[in-house]
Protein backbone atom coordinates (compact mmCIF):
# COMPACT_ATOMS: atom_id res chain seq x y z
CA UNK A 1 0.00 0.00 0.00
CA UNK A 2 1.35 3.54 -0.89
CA UNK A 3 2.51 5.55 1.94
CA UNK A 4 0.54 9.54 1.83
CA UNK A 5 1.59 12.11 4.53
CA UNK A 6 0.04 15.48 5.36
CA UNK A 7 1.75 17.98 6.62
CA UNK A 8 0.53 21.04 8.76
CA UNK A 9 2.19 23.59 10.92
CA UNK A 10 -1.07 24.65 12.08
CA UNK A 11 -2.12 21.95 14.71
CA UNK A 12 -4.51 19.31 13.76
CA UNK A 13 -8.00 19.21 15.50
CA UNK A 14 -10.38 16.02 15.70
CA UNK A 15 -12.78 17.46 12.99
CA UNK A 16 -9.76 17.55 10.30
CA UNK A 17 -10.24 14.04 10.73
CA UNK A 18 -13.12 14.66 8.55
CA UNK A 19 -12.15 17.32 6.29
CA UNK A 20 -9.02 15.77 5.57
CA UNK A 21 -10.88 12.45 4.71
CA UNK A 22 -9.00 10.14 6.73
CA UNK A 23 -11.34 7.63 7.39
CA UNK A 24 -11.53 7.31 3.20
CA UNK A 25 -8.25 7.11 2.41
CA UNK A 26 -6.95 4.87 4.93
CA UNK A 27 -8.51 2.61 2.66
CA UNK A 28 -6.51 3.12 -0.22
CA UNK A 29 -3.24 4.61 2.07
CA UNK A 30 -0.91 4.05 4.34
CA UNK A 31 -2.15 7.55 5.90
CA UNK A 32 0.19 9.70 8.04
CA UNK A 33 -0.24 13.42 9.33
CA UNK A 34 3.28 14.75 10.62
CA UNK A 35 2.31 17.91 12.43
CA UNK A 36 5.25 19.97 12.65
CA UNK A 37 3.35 22.66 14.54
CA UNK A 38 6.18 22.95 17.04
CA UNK A 39 8.81 23.45 14.60
CA UNK A 40 7.27 26.88 13.37
CA UNK A 41 3.75 28.12 15.18
CA UNK A 42 4.97 28.36 18.83
CA UNK A 43 1.70 29.87 19.35
CA UNK A 44 -0.04 26.86 18.71
CA UNK A 45 1.94 24.71 21.17
CA UNK A 46 -1.56 23.80 22.70
CA UNK A 47 -2.19 20.91 19.93
CA UNK A 48 -2.86 17.10 21.10
CA UNK A 49 -2.16 14.07 19.61
CA UNK A 50 -6.18 12.96 19.00
CA UNK A 51 -5.73 9.75 16.93
CA UNK A 52 -2.61 7.14 16.07
CA UNK A 53 -2.27 8.67 12.38
CA UNK A 54 -0.79 12.05 14.19
CA UNK A 55 2.75 12.27 13.92
CA UNK A 56 3.62 15.36 16.35
CA UNK A 57 7.70 16.06 15.53
CA UNK A 58 9.10 18.03 18.36
CA UNK A 59 12.59 18.97 16.04
CA UNK A 60 13.89 19.13 12.34
CA UNK A 61 16.21 16.20 13.37
CA UNK A 62 12.86 14.43 14.13
CA UNK A 63 11.43 14.95 11.01
CA UNK A 64 14.59 13.99 8.80
CA UNK A 65 14.89 10.98 10.59
CA UNK A 66 11.25 9.74 10.11
CA UNK A 67 11.88 10.61 6.15
CA UNK A 68 15.10 8.70 6.48
CA UNK A 69 13.40 5.50 7.99
CA UNK A 70 9.39 5.58 6.12
CA UNK A 71 9.24 5.19 1.92
CA UNK A 72 6.57 8.27 1.22
CA UNK A 73 4.92 8.34 -1.97
CA UNK A 74 2.97 11.11 -1.33
CA UNK A 75 3.27 14.34 0.56
CA UNK A 76 0.31 17.11 0.50
CA UNK A 77 1.62 20.56 2.38
CA UNK A 78 -0.37 22.03 4.53
CA UNK A 79 2.46 24.27 5.74
CA UNK A 80 1.61 28.39 6.34
CA UNK A 81 5.00 29.46 7.30
CA UNK A 82 6.98 30.53 4.55
CA UNK A 83 10.52 29.70 5.90
CA UNK A 84 9.28 26.65 7.37
CA UNK A 85 8.30 25.35 3.79
CA UNK A 86 11.39 25.99 2.28
CA UNK A 87 12.94 23.91 4.24
CA UNK A 88 10.56 21.34 4.14
CA UNK A 89 10.67 21.71 0.31
CA UNK A 90 14.31 20.80 0.72
CA UNK A 91 13.82 17.81 1.92
CA UNK A 92 10.88 16.77 -0.05
CA UNK A 93 12.96 17.66 -3.01
CA UNK A 94 15.98 15.84 -2.30
CA UNK A 95 13.82 12.43 -1.12
CA UNK A 96 12.00 12.82 -5.07
CA UNK A 97 8.69 12.66 -2.99
CA UNK A 98 6.00 13.55 -5.10
CA UNK A 99 4.21 16.92 -3.58
CA UNK A 100 1.02 18.10 -3.77
CA UNK A 101 -1.32 20.82 -2.41
CA UNK A 102 -5.22 21.14 -1.83
CA UNK A 103 -6.91 24.11 -3.12
CA UNK A 104 -9.35 23.98 -0.46
CA UNK A 105 -10.91 27.38 -1.31
CA UNK A 106 -9.49 29.83 -4.29
CA UNK A 107 -9.35 33.73 -3.05
CA UNK A 108 -11.26 35.54 -5.54
CA UNK A 109 -8.97 38.29 -6.91
CA UNK A 110 -9.79 41.48 -6.12
CA UNK A 111 -9.45 44.51 -8.51
CA UNK A 112 -8.79 48.00 -6.63
CA UNK A 113 -9.63 51.29 -7.88
CA UNK A 114 -7.23 53.32 -8.11
CA UNK A 115 -8.37 55.31 -5.28
CA UNK A 116 -8.17 52.25 -3.41
CA UNK A 117 -4.69 51.96 -4.22
CA UNK A 118 -3.36 55.38 -3.54
CA UNK A 119 -5.34 54.72 -0.12
CA UNK A 120 -3.89 51.15 0.21
CA UNK A 121 -0.26 52.45 0.06
CA UNK A 122 -0.69 55.13 2.18
CA UNK A 123 -1.94 53.31 5.39
CA UNK A 124 0.73 50.24 4.31
CA UNK A 125 3.00 53.02 5.07
CA UNK A 126 1.93 53.56 8.50
CA UNK A 127 1.70 49.70 9.72
CA UNK A 128 5.13 48.20 10.28
CA UNK A 129 3.87 45.11 10.32
CA UNK A 130 2.35 45.17 6.83
CA UNK A 131 5.80 46.30 5.70
CA UNK A 132 7.76 43.29 7.17
CA UNK A 133 5.22 41.53 5.67
CA UNK A 134 5.67 42.20 1.94
CA UNK A 135 9.07 41.84 2.44
CA UNK A 136 8.84 38.13 3.78
CA UNK A 137 6.63 37.79 0.64
CA UNK A 138 9.18 39.75 -1.69
CA UNK A 139 11.47 36.39 -0.67
CA UNK A 140 8.78 34.24 -1.32
CA UNK A 141 8.31 35.49 -4.42
CA UNK A 142 11.97 35.22 -5.20
CA UNK A 143 12.15 31.65 -4.96
CA UNK A 144 8.43 30.83 -6.17
CA UNK A 145 10.36 28.39 -8.37
CA UNK A 146 11.07 26.11 -5.65
CA UNK A 147 8.09 25.98 -4.36
CA UNK A 148 6.57 24.00 -8.13
CA UNK A 149 4.18 21.36 -6.82
CA UNK A 150 3.98 17.77 -8.82
CA UNK A 151 0.02 17.48 -8.44
CA UNK A 152 -2.48 20.05 -7.77
CA UNK A 153 -6.14 18.81 -5.94
CA UNK A 154 -8.06 22.30 -7.67
CA UNK A 155 -11.44 23.37 -7.52
CA UNK A 156 -11.99 25.57 -10.48
CA UNK A 157 -10.48 27.62 -13.55
CA UNK A 158 -9.04 29.95 -11.50
CA UNK A 159 -6.83 27.75 -9.39
CA UNK A 160 -4.90 26.98 -12.67
CA UNK A 161 -3.49 30.47 -12.51
CA UNK A 162 -1.40 30.25 -9.24
CA UNK A 163 2.73 30.61 -9.53
CA UNK A 164 3.22 27.49 -7.23
CA UNK A 165 2.19 25.45 -10.82
CA UNK A 166 4.43 24.69 -13.09
CA UNK A 167 3.92 22.74 -16.97
CA UNK A 168 4.43 19.55 -15.23
CA UNK A 169 1.75 19.96 -12.69
CA UNK A 170 -0.65 16.78 -12.78
CA UNK A 171 -4.19 18.83 -12.23
CA UNK A 172 -6.75 16.75 -10.14
CA UNK A 173 -10.02 18.46 -11.01
CA UNK A 174 -12.21 18.61 -8.14
CA UNK A 175 -14.31 20.96 -5.87
CA UNK A 176 -13.87 23.13 -2.85
CA UNK A 177 -14.79 21.68 1.15
CA UNK A 178 -17.56 23.94 1.33
CA UNK A 179 -18.90 21.90 -2.08
CA UNK A 180 -18.57 18.80 -0.19
CA UNK A 181 -20.12 19.51 2.65
CA UNK A 182 -23.44 20.69 0.63
CA UNK A 183 -23.04 17.51 -1.02
CA UNK A 184 -23.33 15.42 2.52
CA UNK A 185 -25.86 17.68 4.06
CA UNK A 186 -29.20 16.68 4.75
CA UNK A 187 -30.17 17.60 7.97
CA UNK A 188 -33.23 20.35 8.48
CA UNK A 189 -32.01 22.81 10.52
CA UNK A 190 -34.84 25.43 10.59
CA UNK A 191 -36.41 26.11 14.18
CA UNK A 192 -37.03 30.02 14.36
CA UNK A 193 -40.24 31.76 14.37
CA UNK A 194 -39.46 34.43 12.17
CA UNK A 195 -37.30 34.37 9.12
CA UNK A 196 -33.87 34.85 9.32
CA UNK A 197 -30.65 36.44 7.98
CA UNK A 198 -27.31 35.20 9.10
CA UNK A 199 -23.69 37.16 10.05
CA UNK A 200 -20.94 34.41 8.58
CA UNK A 201 -18.84 35.92 11.84
CA UNK A 202 -14.79 35.87 11.12
CA UNK A 203 -14.12 36.44 15.16
CA UNK A 204 -12.74 40.10 14.23
CA UNK A 205 -10.55 41.19 15.94
CA UNK A 206 -9.21 38.16 17.66
CA UNK A 207 -8.93 35.62 14.81
CA UNK A 208 -5.74 33.89 15.21
CA UNK A 209 -4.42 33.86 11.70
CA UNK A 210 -4.21 37.13 11.35
CA UNK A 211 -1.92 37.57 14.52
CA UNK A 212 0.25 34.09 14.47
CA UNK A 213 0.52 33.23 11.22
CA UNK A 214 0.35 36.65 8.69
CA UNK A 215 2.05 38.50 11.93
CA UNK A 216 -0.23 41.32 10.99
CA UNK A 217 -2.61 43.70 13.69
CA UNK A 218 -6.08 42.62 13.68
CA UNK A 219 -8.21 44.00 11.26
CA UNK A 220 -10.52 45.69 13.68
CA UNK A 221 -10.34 46.58 17.72
CA UNK A 222 -13.26 45.01 20.00
CA UNK A 223 -13.80 48.42 21.38
CA UNK A 224 -15.18 50.27 17.81
CA UNK A 225 -16.19 46.74 15.65
CA UNK A 226 -19.04 45.22 18.27
CA UNK A 227 -21.13 48.73 18.71
CA UNK A 228 -21.21 49.72 15.11
CA UNK A 229 -21.87 46.01 13.69
CA UNK A 230 -24.89 45.33 16.18
CA UNK A 231 -26.01 48.76 15.59
CA UNK A 232 -26.26 48.24 11.68
CA UNK A 233 -27.78 44.46 12.88
CA UNK A 234 -30.77 46.28 14.66
CA UNK A 235 -31.24 48.85 11.71
CA UNK A 236 -31.41 45.49 9.05
CA UNK A 237 -33.33 43.82 10.96
CA UNK A 238 -36.31 46.61 10.98
CA UNK A 239 -35.85 46.99 7.70
CA UNK A 240 -36.35 43.25 6.37
CA UNK A 241 -38.01 42.09 9.04
CA UNK A 242 -36.07 39.07 10.32
CA UNK A 243 -33.65 38.13 12.63
CA UNK A 244 -29.98 38.14 12.27
CA UNK A 245 -28.52 34.98 14.06
CA UNK A 246 -24.29 34.60 13.89
CA UNK A 247 -22.71 32.06 12.49
CA UNK A 248 -19.60 31.81 14.69
CA UNK A 249 -16.41 31.43 13.12
CA UNK A 250 -15.19 27.58 14.19
CA UNK A 251 -11.79 29.60 16.35
CA UNK A 252 -14.29 31.62 17.94
CA UNK A 253 -14.82 32.11 21.44
CA UNK A 254 -17.37 33.74 22.32
CA UNK A 255 -19.09 32.34 25.13
CA UNK A 256 -16.62 34.22 27.48
CA UNK A 257 -16.59 37.64 25.70
CA UNK A 258 -20.06 39.69 25.90
CA UNK A 259 -20.10 40.51 22.06
CA UNK A 260 -23.17 39.77 20.47
CA UNK A 261 -25.31 41.61 23.24
CA UNK A 262 -29.00 38.97 23.40
CA UNK A 263 -28.20 38.33 19.84
CA UNK A 264 -28.05 34.64 19.02
CA UNK A 265 -24.70 33.02 18.19
CA UNK A 266 -24.44 29.64 16.66
CA UNK A 267 -21.03 27.66 16.32
CA UNK A 268 -20.07 24.59 13.90
CA UNK A 269 -23.56 25.23 11.44
CA UNK A 270 -22.52 27.74 8.81
CA UNK A 271 -24.29 25.83 6.40
CA UNK A 272 -27.41 24.96 8.06
CA UNK A 273 -28.01 29.06 8.61
CA UNK A 274 -27.31 29.68 5.37
CA UNK A 275 -29.57 27.63 4.50
CA UNK A 276 -32.60 28.16 5.97
CA UNK A 277 -31.72 32.43 6.01
CA UNK A 278 -33.32 34.40 3.92
CA UNK A 279 -29.96 36.92 3.70
CA UNK A 280 -26.09 36.59 3.92
CA UNK A 281 -24.00 39.24 5.67
CA UNK A 282 -20.02 38.67 5.61
CA UNK A 283 -16.77 40.66 5.39
CA UNK A 284 -15.35 37.61 3.25
CA UNK A 285 -15.59 34.24 4.20
CA UNK A 286 -15.00 30.59 3.01
CA UNK A 287 -18.05 30.11 3.72
CA UNK A 288 -19.72 32.67 0.90
CA UNK A 289 -19.34 29.40 -1.13
CA UNK A 290 -22.82 28.29 1.05
CA UNK A 291 -24.63 31.14 -0.18
CA UNK A 292 -23.50 31.15 -3.63
CA UNK A 293 -24.47 27.56 -3.94
CA UNK A 294 -27.65 28.12 -2.40
CA UNK A 295 -28.27 31.29 -4.66
CA UNK A 296 -28.21 33.50 -1.50
CA UNK A 297 -28.27 37.58 -2.07
CA UNK A 298 -25.18 38.31 -0.33
CA UNK A 299 -24.67 42.14 1.92
CA UNK A 300 -21.00 42.77 2.27
CA UNK A 301 -19.79 44.47 5.49
CA UNK A 302 -17.04 46.92 6.31
CA UNK A 303 -15.78 49.87 8.53
CA UNK A 304 -13.50 52.26 8.46
CA UNK A 305 -10.98 50.56 10.84
CA UNK A 306 -11.36 47.27 7.94
CA UNK A 307 -10.56 49.70 5.14
CA UNK A 308 -7.47 51.23 7.25
CA UNK A 309 -6.00 47.27 7.82
CA UNK A 310 -4.23 44.58 5.91
CA UNK A 311 -7.38 43.33 4.12
CA UNK A 312 -8.62 47.35 3.32
CA UNK A 313 -10.76 47.07 -0.03
CA UNK A 314 -10.89 43.55 -0.40
CA UNK A 315 -14.61 43.54 0.55
CA UNK A 316 -15.50 46.40 -1.87
CA UNK A 317 -13.81 43.83 -4.60
CA UNK A 318 -16.24 41.16 -3.52
CA UNK A 319 -19.37 43.53 -4.05
CA UNK A 320 -18.17 44.64 -7.44
CA UNK A 321 -17.44 41.54 -8.51
CA UNK A 322 -21.07 39.88 -7.13
CA UNK A 323 -23.02 43.03 -7.96
CA UNK A 324 -24.53 43.36 -4.30
CA UNK A 325 -24.85 45.93 -1.49
CA UNK A 326 -22.09 46.71 0.72
CA UNK A 327 -22.55 49.14 3.98
CA UNK A 328 -19.80 51.10 6.07
CA UNK A 329 -21.23 49.89 9.08
CA UNK A 330 -19.68 53.31 10.84
CA UNK A 331 -21.12 55.11 7.75
CA UNK A 332 -24.34 54.33 6.23
CA UNK A 333 -27.87 55.21 6.37
CA UNK A 334 -30.94 52.91 7.81
CA UNK A 335 -33.07 54.32 4.69
CA UNK A 336 -30.76 52.51 2.41
CA UNK A 337 -31.04 49.05 3.47
CA UNK A 338 -33.93 48.28 1.72
CA UNK A 339 -33.50 50.30 -1.32
CA UNK A 340 -29.87 49.05 -2.03
CA UNK A 341 -31.14 45.10 -1.35
CA UNK A 342 -33.84 45.69 -4.14
CA UNK A 343 -30.75 46.22 -6.31
CA UNK A 344 -28.94 42.83 -5.88
CA UNK A 345 -28.92 40.24 -9.00
CA UNK A 346 -27.98 36.94 -8.33
CA UNK A 347 -25.84 37.31 -11.73
CA UNK A 348 -22.36 36.15 -11.05
CA UNK A 349 -22.90 32.82 -9.38
CA UNK A 350 -22.76 30.41 -12.38
CA UNK A 351 -19.60 31.80 -13.03
CA UNK A 352 -18.02 31.44 -9.35
CA UNK A 353 -19.26 28.04 -9.32
CA UNK A 354 -16.90 27.25 -12.17
CA UNK A 355 -14.34 29.37 -11.43
CA UNK A 356 -13.85 29.20 -8.11
CA UNK A 357 -15.94 26.00 -6.47
CA UNK A 358 -16.41 23.09 -8.63
CA UNK A 359 -14.99 22.24 -12.21
CA UNK A 360 -17.26 19.47 -13.14
CA UNK A 361 -21.28 19.30 -11.60
CA UNK A 362 -21.50 16.00 -13.22
CA UNK A 363 -19.04 14.43 -11.12
CA UNK A 364 -20.45 13.25 -7.66
CA UNK A 365 -17.32 11.83 -6.66
CA UNK A 366 -16.24 12.93 -3.33
CA UNK A 367 -13.02 15.04 -2.77
CA UNK A 368 -10.98 12.42 -1.46
CA UNK A 369 -12.40 9.76 -4.01
CA UNK A 370 -11.29 12.05 -6.81
CA UNK A 371 -7.37 12.26 -5.13
CA UNK A 372 -6.93 8.23 -4.38
CA UNK A 373 -8.63 7.42 -8.13
CA UNK A 374 -5.77 10.24 -9.60
CA UNK A 375 -2.92 9.41 -7.25
CA UNK A 376 -3.48 5.40 -7.83
CA UNK A 377 -3.91 5.97 -12.03
CA UNK A 378 -1.84 8.58 -13.02
CA UNK A 379 0.94 9.96 -10.28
Amino acid sequence: MKKLVFITDIGFKEKDLSKFGIEYLKKKFDVKILDITKLSNFKFLNNKKICDEQIILNEWEDLQIYFKNNTINFAIDFVSDYETKKKLFKILKLKKISTGYWQNHITLKIKKTIKERIINFFFTFLDLKRIKAKIRFSFFKKDIDYFKYDFLLSCGLEGLKYDYISPNTKIIKAHSLEYENLKNNFSVFNNFNQEISVFLDQFLPFHPDAIFVKKFNPKTTEKKYFPALNKFFDDFEKSTNTKVIIAAHPKSDYENRNCWGSRKFIKNDSLDLVKNSKFVLAHQSTSLSYAVLLKKKIIFLTSNEYIRSYDNFTVHGYSRYFNMPLFNIDDYSPNDILKNLDKAKINKYEDYVKNYIKYNLNDTRGIWEILSDELNKNI
